[in-house]
């Protein structure tokens, strides 16, 4: 999070969500990254380029995040809510559930309904992705699957020159970002965001690394998902199932970038369409699904277009909350007002100090000893206080 003191540029670790709009919209390139021993980035100013224009701070998601909640009335105004995988089956094994969102950008540009997009695309060096348009003819193989590392998505937007339509797909915090940046253009923006309850530093990956028994560094390049539901995590020519993998980082929020905890809206806030895993609703095919739910009118002329091109089952609004986990969206919204400091019942406050606690005794013993497999499943199923009080 970006603002400014004292006439002096001032940036918050614990409130920035890595998304990197503030590089992308600064002229005199006078803010730049630098990466730190757990993969998240410190933003710092070049005050001899810095113009003190302010553009960094009004582009700044961070500032905006905790305004925007989901709320049980959103849920009574979706345009509909499918299961969706791709027809063809290369194009959903590969991707990490189902191909929708592949299946989506291809056919936007191909059939011009956009003129360009801008996603997550793979690289070869850390952190083995980077944002990145495309136009016409989009090889599908460059689309990155999910990442679980930060990546400064928005460092690569630029200005469009002339009006267009572009495809934005993304986290919340990322298509906020993209909103922000465009929002004096005559750009058009049609949003497809991705699910995102919480995103890791990159402790997260040496934690899989440990369980694989490798040595990790910035050279070792890692693959997420893919490959089938739900994928697995391969380093080295290791492997790990990713269920297996994420259940306990992401069952107790280990690791977790500090700015996600002011994300009350992980559904993605204005958006035409968004993916989710179909995590607690869905098992049987090994291609994996995607969990659509359609936002907006813009958003079922999009998903109408695609029709051909992939299998779409209804699904009911109960599936629908239970594959996001709505109960736990909701208990995340209520420790907001504590860690924006703000003055919350004690017992509350003393639930979310607890369980922070909890997760920095958890961090540590993971970190430095090897668990074996059924000491982290016991671990896993040790209740947290605030899942039952908040």
């Amino acid at each position: 999070m970006l603002w400014f003191e004292n006439d002096s540029l001032q940036f918050d670790l614990n409130r920035c969500c890595q998304c990197g709009t503030c590089l992308a919209v600064c002229k005199t390139n006078a803010l730049f990254p630098v990466l730190k021993q757990d993969g998240l980035y410190e933003i710092r100013c070049n005050t001899k380029r810095c113009t003190k224009c302010g553009k960094c701070v009004a582009s700044c998601p961070a500032c905006y995040l905790p305004r925007f909640q989901i709320s049980e009335e959103d849920w009574g105004q979706l345009k509909g809510i499918f299961l969706g995988q791709a027809k063809d089956s290369g194009v959903s094994m590969a991707a990490s559930s189902g191909g929708v969102a592949r299946i989506l950008l291809k056919t936007a540009l191909d059939s011009s309904f956009c003129d360009t997009a801008y996603c997550v695309a793979a690289t070869e060096c850390y952190p083995w992705a980077e944002g990145r348009y495309f136009e016409r003819e989009v090889d599908l193989s460059t689309i990155a699957n999910s990442m679980y590392l930060p990546i400064l998505v928005n460092e690569n937007l630029k200005p469009v020159q002339r009006p267009t339509t572009i495809l934005v797909i993304g986290t919340n915090c990322q298509l906020m970002g993209m909103d922000l940046f465009y929002r004096t253009s005559n750009v058009r923006l049609i949003k497809v965001a991705l699910l995102c309850k919480q995103q890791k530093s990159f402790e997260f990956t040496r934690f899989i690394a440990r369980r694989l028994g490798i040595g990790m560094d910035l050279r070792t390049p890692v693959r997420y998902r893919g490959n089938g539901w739900p994928g697995k995590v391969k380093m080295n020519k290791k492997s790990l199932d990713w269920a297996d993998a994420a259940a306990l980082p992401y069952g107790k929020k280990l690791w977790m970038i500090p700015g996600c905890r002011f994300c009350a809206h992980p559904l993605g806030w204005n958006v035409d369409i968004t993916l989710s895993d179909p995590w607690g609703i869905y098992h049987k095919d090994k291609r994996g699904k995607t969990v659509i739910f359609v936002r907006t009118a813009t958003g079922r002329d999009f998903l109408d277009l695609c029709k051909n091109k992939l299998f779409l089952k209804e699904i009911d609004i109960m599936g629908a909350k239970k594959s996001v986990d709505w109960e736990g969206i909701k208990r995340k919204q209520r420790l907001i007002a504590y860690y924006l400091r703000k003055d919350v019942p004690c017992a509350r406050r003393m639930v979310a100090k607890m369980a922070d606690c909890q997760r920095v005794l958890y961090e540590t013993i993971l970190e430095r000893v090897p668990l074996p497999r059924f000491a982290l499943r016991v671990i896993n199923r040790i209740p947290f206080g605030e899942n039952f009080i908040l």
